[in-house]
This record gives C-alpha cells, sequence and structure tokens, in this order.
C-alpha cells in the first residue's frame, strides 16, 4: 500500500474567457436601435432647418384660468358624506334632503370651513354610519347616543378645494346630544 506516491500536480487549462451570447445579441441590439435613433434625429433637424421661421410656432405657456370675482363664488355649499379619507366629491349650492350632510363655507372658493348640519334628515343620514359619514372629518366629543336628537360643533372642520374635491385639513369637533 503506498500512503505517499508520485503525485503530479496538472496544470490548469488556460482560462478562456465567458462569453454570454443573449447580452451580447441585446447590447447589439440596442446599439443597432440607437443608431437607427440617432440618424432620424439627423434627419429631423434636417427638415426642420428647411422650414421657414414664420411657420415656426411657439409652443403657448400655460395660462392659469381666470379666478372669478369672489362675489360670484357660492358662499355655502351642502356636502355629502365624505369618502374614508375626508375627501368631499359630492357638493351642491342647494340642501338635498337625504343627501346634504354637512354645510361648507367658504369666502374664496379655495378655502373653506364645514359643520354638521343640525337638522332631522343630516343627523338620521349622518347616524346610519358614524364610522363611515362623521369620523373621516369629525371628532367626536363625548358618547354618542343611539338617536341623537341634535349636533353641536364645539369646532368647525377646514377644508381645501383641490382637483375639484373638497379635501378635509382639520377635524370639526362635534358632540351629539
Amino acid at each position: 500500500m503506498k500512503l505517499f506516491g508520485n503525485f503530479t500536480e496538472q496544470e490548469p487549462e488556460p482560462s478562456v474567457p465567458f462569453e454570454d451570447t443573449e447580452a451580447r445579441l441585446a447590447i447589439q441590439a440596442l446599439e443597432a436601435r440607437l443608431a437607427a435613433l440617432e440618424a432620424r434625429v439627423a434627419e429631423l433637424e434636417e427638415q426642420l432647418k428647411s422650414v421657414p421661421a414664420a411657420a415656426v410656432v411657439e409652443t403657448p405657456q400655460p395660462v392659469a384660468p381666470p379666478q372669478p370675482e369672489p362675489e360670484s363664488w357660492p358662499k355655502q355649499l351642502y356636502l355629502s358624506a365624505p369618502t374614508i379619507d375626508g375627501v368631499f366629491t359630492e357638493y351642491t349650492p342647494e340642501e338635498r334632503v337625504g343627501s346634504s350632510v354637512y354645510l361648507l363655507t367658504t369666502d374664496d372658493g379655495i378655502n373653506g370651513t364645514f359643520r354638521l348640519l343640525n337638522t332631522p334628515d343630516a343627523l338620521a343620514t349622518a347616524t346610519i354610519s358614524i364610522s363611515q359619514f362623521v369620523k373621516p372629518v369629525c371628532k367626536i366629543i363625548g358618547q354618542v347616543n343611539i338617536q341623537p336628537r341634535h349636533v353641536v360643533v364645539h369646532m368647525p372642520g377646514s377644508a381645501v378645494f383641490e382637483d375639484g374635491v373638497w379635501r378635509t385639513t382639520v377635524k370639526a369637533q362635534v358632540q351629539f346630544e
């Protein structure tokens, strides 16, 4: 039994660089596309040079729509129930029985304060689901009776008009009695 023998170490094979053919093909395709795009840009630049200067129209800068005079803004809007994230998407200048839950007052059409309406219809609508119709925009002080007779607004809420909706910025503080 030979424990130690002539052991010859084999020489390592010369390293061959690994070539990723998929990557190479993808790079070549991208290079060809880039060359084609550069050629198209050059072609368009040449065409643009041949256009008379009078025909080139500058892109108009966006102009803010004229703001109506404050007198033309509705001073009060009736708001339907808010979304769960405190946004009033439905509002009208007239009260809609069974739908109007809040009253918003604004002086500039952008900033406003709102309060829960103290009407039997608004209270009935609000108490259908306090968590859905009231809590997204109001902090409730005290307990909620099963059938409240009226609501006391300790502090109105604030909202801002953005993208066609009234977004709550400060919750109102209300108490049901």
